[in-house]
């Protein structure tokens, strides 16, 4: 609802009727989770050892299979999903262990989302990577670390490529129809990183990576547990001077070639974990990470009028701390934590390409700061009938978000901000072994400057049947949504658009038809089919007077077919296709385009290990051209289709050394995902890595 001067006014299509009958549902779970049985799984959720520390079996540690399809745990932050060990397979998650990180991932966890045919990577005006999921953009996307939101409240956006693989653990995606007890603003579905979790690993561990242009990164960890305390240390810190462009490109008004300009940067990431059981049922845990970077910001190449900006810092900061137990016998299982995370960064724009003075009147020194504090109540439980077992979640979270800008210096200090809180009801039945069916349901609400309140409400209905071991299909039916963020409501971008402050959020319908067929123990197939109705859409809309403004475009269809297949003839041979065909149109007002949203995607990868301890890999991915809006005519254009090879040979010793040397875009293919923002030519990593055993 849209509340003005204190009168509320419903921006959904549901009555107040309606409203008593969505949230009935959500006290009635409450309450029925409360006498359920906990058995350390509720609804196939098992928290995570590292985060949690409540201590398990030693049958029910997280042993990951190197498959990230058909494997045992899925892993999202602090949640990991817990199954039997023939899991089914679904086209809707994709879970990549740290030693599938280590097999083909590059130097930071945006290179290996980059792996997954449904992903697309797009830079933007500042440098940052966005990451498309199945078509949507990251703003529409739950980005977490440690399965806490850590996306920035201003923009809804997040640079993974600042976060570097020494740190990630694991990575989860969960595309569209997910489960929804992932928070609020995951529209297109959530992606999560997992760092390094207290008391798991080796006890010490080191790792150097240098390339071709004298960059570096050194990186290490310690882990360590004593009698009920674990705790875990990190950090990494790399240095880079740039990215090497084509040999075939051409130099423009912008770019000289060579050494991508203004592409430096430097990152440092520290990370402290711990956990202590204070009794077998209670435990604490706690966590920090931190990021300080400095980065360039590389000027549009094609643009003729260029930007001269640099980040002269960028940091982040999440912390978090909590408490998990069980009570009354076992009969329930209740997490409470508390979280804080800032952003600081300051943008300054120079007057040329020397980067050191800041006279002309595009010149400007930028402040922008992020926070958000908040917390967070979850509740498992387990109830067994004679019909099959019920599991219940029920989860509720909220936070307070607020953003400062000062654009230059002297000008006024901006205050912005806004509250949110999720409350989500999940329950799962599964009458027989070979099906399960799951219901639930998801109330958002944002409270913008205590004068406009927005409320969205979720469902989702599942059903999963196996009625073979070699076969699992799962439909899913959910609705989500997206609060608008503060720049798309506020920013006027230096005078160049017009603010919306009545801005809509977006909803989407997604259905999604999961095929997974297991023909053998060497071959695995997985064909997901996906349908997403987007309602309020926001793009860009150019105005009478010539601005751009964003508006909600009422509707558009993201729609399309995945599949990937796993290949495994031999113990020494592996081979991995995935493909993803997307359909994006906006349907309403007009039939048109959306940016940056390839209709084809296509991956193919080959690992050898011809003796222990030798691995060859090489893979190819291939992107149709994408269509993106020319800046100057603002018509629509299309980008040339990209060809990009890579490689990677790995020496593995058995006292825990490895040695490897990496290369990517073997071929120096000259290719754009972004208008004006000419990709890395041909790079070379070699690096080593020591680990100590406990």
């Amino acid at each position: 609802m849209n509340c003005r001067n204190g009168k509320p006014k419903l921006i959904t299509s549901c009555s107040q009727t309606c409203h008593c009958f969505v949230v009935f549902p959500i006290l009635l779970l409450l309450l029925m989770s409360l006498p359920a049985l906990a058995s350390g799984d509720t609804s196939n959720l098992k928290k995570e050892e590292p985060q949690t520390g409540v201590k398990k079996n030693k049958e029910n540690n997280h042993k990951r299979k190197k498959s990230r399809t058909g494997r045992k745990l899925e892993s999202m932050g602090e949640i990991l999903v817990k199954a039997k060990r023939e899991r089914p397979l679904t086209g809707s998650v994709d879970f990549f262990s740290k030693d599938d990180i280590r097999k083909t991932g590059g130097g930071t966890a945006a290179d290996v989302l980059a792996e997954l045919p449904s992903m697309y990577l797009v830079p933007n005006s500042r440098g940052d990577l966005n990451i498309m999921v199945r078509g949507f953009e990251q703003k529409q996307v739950s980005v977490m670390i440690d399965g806490l939101p850590v996306y920035l409240p201003y923009d809804g956006g997040f640079d993974l490529s600042l976060v570097p693989q020494g740190m990630v653990d694991s990575i989860s995606v969960i595309k569209g129809t997910g489960p929804i007890t992932f928070g609020p603003n995951s529209l297109g579905g959530a992606i999560n990183i997992g760092t390094i979790p207290p008391g798991k690993g080796p006890v010490a561990s080191a790792r150097v990576q240098g390339g071709r242009l004298g960059d570096i990164s050194f990186g290490g960890s310690h882990s360590y547990k004593v009698s009920n305390f674990s705790y875990s240390l990190g950090f990494d810190m790399s240095r880079s001077n740039g990215f090497p462009l084509p040999q075939s490109f051409s130099a423009t008004t912008n770019e000289d070639g060579g050494t991508r300009n203004n592409s430096d940067r430097k990152t440092t990431d520290i990370l402290g974990a711990a956990s202590v059981s204070i009794t077998p049922e209670h435990e604490l845990f706690a966590k920090v990470y931190y990021i300080d970077a400095q980065k360039g910001v590389p000027p549009l190449a094609r643009q003729g009028r260029a930007r001269y900006w640099r980040f002269t810092y960028w940091r982040n900061l999440l912390t978090f701390l909590g408490h998990r137990g069980v009570y009354l016998g076992k009969k329930l299982e209740l997490e409470e934590l508390a979280f804080f995370r800032m952003n600081k960064n300051l943008l300054d724009s120079f007057d040329d390409d020397s980067y050191k003075t800041q006279e002309s009147k595009k010149a400007f020194h930028s402040t922008y700061d992020d926070w958000s504090a908040g917390g967070r109540i979850r509740l498992n439980s387990r109830l067994d009938t004679g019909a099959g077992p019920i599991f219940f979640r029920t989860w509720l979270q909220a936070s307070h978000d607020m953003h400062r800008e000062r654009p230059d210096r002297g000008k006024p200090l901006t205050t912005r901000s806004r509250t949110i809180s999720t409350l989500v009801g999940e329950g799962k039945w599964m009458p027989w072994a070979w099906l399960a069916l799951t219901s639930g349901i998801q109330f958002d609400m944002e409270d913008l400057n205590h004068e406009d309140i927005s409320t969205g409400i979720g469902p989702l209905v599942s059903a999963g049947i196996k009625p073979m071991d070699r076969l699992n299909l799962k439909f899913t039916a959910a609705r989500r949504m997206r609060f608008p963020t503060l720049k798309e409501r506020y920013s006027s971008a230096l005078g160049k658009r017009k603010p919306n402050p009545n801005l809509k959020p977006e909803t989407a319908w997604h259905m999604g038809l999961d095929l997974g067929i297991r023909i053998n123990k060497w071959l695995r197939l997985v064909v997901s089919g996906f349908d997403s109705e987007v309602d309020h859409i926001i793009e860009d809309v150019t105005t009478e007077d010539g601005l751009l403004q964003l508006q909600n475009i009422e509707k558009a269809r993201l729609a399309g077919l995945e599949g990937r297949l796993v290949l495994i003839p031999a113990k020494w041979i592996e081979i991995r296709a995935g493909y993803c065909y997307l359909y994006a149109r906006q349907l309403e007002p007009v039939k048109d385009k959306l940016e940056y949203r390839p209709k084809h995607k296509a991956r193919a990868g080959l690992w050898l290990e011809p003796i222990k301890g030798l691995r060859l890999g090489t893979w190819l991915d291939v992107v149709s051209g994408t269509y993106y809006r020319n800046p100057d005519s603002n018509d629509f254009e299309q980008l040339d289709h990209m060809f990009l090879v890579g490689a990677k040979l790995t020496l593995l010793s058995t006292r825990g050394a490895r040695f490897w040397v990496r290369v990517s875009n073997l071929l120096d293919y000259e290719y754009e995902s972004s208008y004006g923002f000419p990709g890395p030519g041909r790079e070379f990593w070699t690096g080593v890595s020591l680990a100590l055993d406990k």
